[in-house]
């Protein structure tokens, strides 16, 4: 069983009460259908590059994302979409200078009110963050008129100030303050405004999630840890000191250490 002095106690800060072990994050009703692409206006620039996403603040000071969940609208079979998360360094509901943490590109469908998923390697972030979906809209010319498809989907009841969408001919994702054309959901040239159908799924981050990682094997809760807890516990061992007052061993612990357990992060 691994211990630490009393000295240097294991800090749990546990989830709060409002995010508890796994949020998401949504700004959207699930039943949004109406959808956004580039005007035909925008025909001389040819194909456009779009990203669309919303903006979240972390219930906890940081969380991990796990799963990103989004509806498309109209696309061709096969299509493929790029998700991104970014965090946002100065937490001012404004994405454009967000850094990118994660990418990745899938194969994407129109599933009516359904949610395309992905699921996503533990991406911390703290404060405010960014969840975005790109994707080429290629221009066509359906009748002899100049016509985009309308991949973003998204609820005139959401959120609309939480809500981004970029334009370029090929959008810089390293810094999207210089994209061509950047607008919030509430915005001036947005004839409908709501807020896009992109989810954020997280689970809480805390250095005490070691606090539940007592037994071997390690990197791996289960109910040997729950017994090594309680013999520290009974043996006032720092190792199950996990909860302010320190140097003290009460309940606070015993709720520090089956939210660290629950949590599933050792």
């Amino acid at each position: 069983m691994r211990t630490m002095s009393l000295a240097a106690p294991i800090l749990l800060l546990a989830c709060s009460a409002i995010a508890g072990p796994e949020t998401e994050y949504l700004e959207d009703d699930g039943v949004s259908s109406i959808l956004l692409g580039p005007p035909s206006s925008f025909e001389e620039f040819g194909d456009i590059d779009m990203l669309w996403g919303n903006y979240y603040f972390t219930n906890d000071a940081s969380e991990l994302v796990t799963l990103v969940s989004f509806g498309m609208g109209s696309m061709s079979a096969g299509d493929q979409v790029h998700v991104w998360v970014f965090d946002d360094p100065d937490d001012d509901a404004d994405p454009t200078n967000a850094v990118p943490l994660f990418n990745a590109t899938m194969t994407a469908a129109n599933l009516g009110f359904g949610f395309n998923t992905l699921a996503i390697p533990n991406v911390e972030v703290s404060g405010g963050f960014f969840v975005a979906v790109g994707h080429l809209a290629l221009l066509t010319y359906p009748g002899g008129s100049p016509d985009y498809p309308a991949p973003a989907r998204f609820d005139p009841d959401g959120r609309a100030d939480r809500s981004w969408f970029f334009y370029d001919s090929d959008i810089p994702e390293t810094d999207l303050s210089t994209s061509g054309f950047v607008s919030r959901m509430d915005g001036e040239f947005v004839p409908i405004q709501g807020a896009f159908a992109i989810r954020a799924t997280t689970v809480c981050v805390s250095a005490g999630c070691n606090g539940a990682d007592l037994a071997e094997p390690y990197d791996q809760l289960d109910f040997s840890d729950v017994i090594a807890f309680l013999t520290a516990f009974g043996a006032m061992d720092a190792g199950a000191d996990l909860a302010e007052p320190f140097g003290q061993w009460d309940f606070s612990d015993v709720v520090a250490f089956l939210t660290a357990f629950g949590a599933g992060c050792p």
